[in-house]
């Protein structure tokens, strides 16, 4: 989307990484790069996606004076306030914080539910967290069913990487996964009748896997966040974070850094729960 964007509004869009061990800039070829290198930036878009220590992305960039928008995927109460109190910086974020699971809950009472089983099995993550909170802040009541032994997909896959060969790492992971929902719902009869939020669209799928292979009798009503392509084969009603609106409000920053000022200098994209 950032690439089809770019060209849209006529931008040579230059894809850069960070080494996080070296803290080094790398083209994609793996040669290292200064800033300097690139003399005629017009700004810049920083994602921490899979950045486990943004500070150090967002440090490279801090004397630069075009304008910097930065895609955040972590708590919004991490982001470093000398950064937000930067006239040329604007942050945005769609995937963390209580509203997905606010706009969620409020849906859900559109549609006469006031009951919900909540099931994820990366409950050490502020993510997993925050969108519990946000449903209990919407006003429906919730059983939460959670595990906080991980915080997300990538935990499975990396004991999954010990145990077998390359090929079979993802495979071995949704087994782990499987047996971990497994025994979050199985002892809960509620989850037979009670409609099931899951934290994300792949908790979704594993449970609609157990229920075809007869492992569990859960309800028919289940919803996800994500809204991937698998909630479409599956027509699973899922939260849609909607990263087109997120992209295009990180390039109209780059284009408008005065627009964004005070408390609009964290910018907090709203998605919606999209129906199949």
């Amino acid at each position: 989307m950032v690439y089809k964007k770019a060209g849209a509004d006529n931008y040579k869009l230059i894809l850069l990484g960070i080494n996080e061990k070296n803290g080094q800039i790398i083209d994609r070829s793996g040669k290292p790069h200064k800033l300097s290198d690139f003399p005629n930036a017009v700004g810049a878009i920083l994602s921490t996606l899979l950045v486990m220590q943004p500070q150090r992305l967002l440090h490279l960039f801090a004397g630069v004076k075009f304008p910097v928008s930065v895609w955040w995927e972590h708590p919004t109460q991490a982001i470093p306030l000398r950064f937000i109190n930067k006239q040329n910086w604007t942050f945005f974020n769609s995937t963390f914080g209580p509203i997905p699971g606010i706009e969620m809950g409020k849906f859900l009472q559109s549609k006469g539910f006031n009951q919900v089983l909540y099931i994820s099995p990366y409950h050490d993550s502020s993510w997993s967290v925050d969108r519990l909170e946000g449903l209990r802040a919407s006003g429906i009541s919730v059983t939460a069913l959670t595990d906080e032994e991980f915080a997300s997909p990538w935990d499975y896959k990396q004991i999954a990487r010990s145990k077998v060969a390359k090929f079979s790492v993802e495979v071995y992971a949704r087994e782990l996964v499987k047996k971990k929902i497994f025994s979050l719902v199985a002892r809960n009869k509620a989850s037979e009748q009670q409609p099931l939020v899951c934290v994300n669209d792949e908790v979704a799928s594993v449970l609609i896997e157990l229920a075809e292979e007869g492992k569990l009798h859960i309800s028919k009503q289940i919803f996800g966040f994500d809204n991937s392509a698998e909630s479409y084969l599956l027509r699973l009603p899922s939260y849609e974070f909607n990263t087109q609106a997120l992209v295009d409000h990180m390039f109209y920053s780059i284009e408008n850094p005065d627009a964004f000022t005070g408390t609009k200098k964290v910018q907090q994209i709203l998605g919606s729960v999209i129906e199949k």
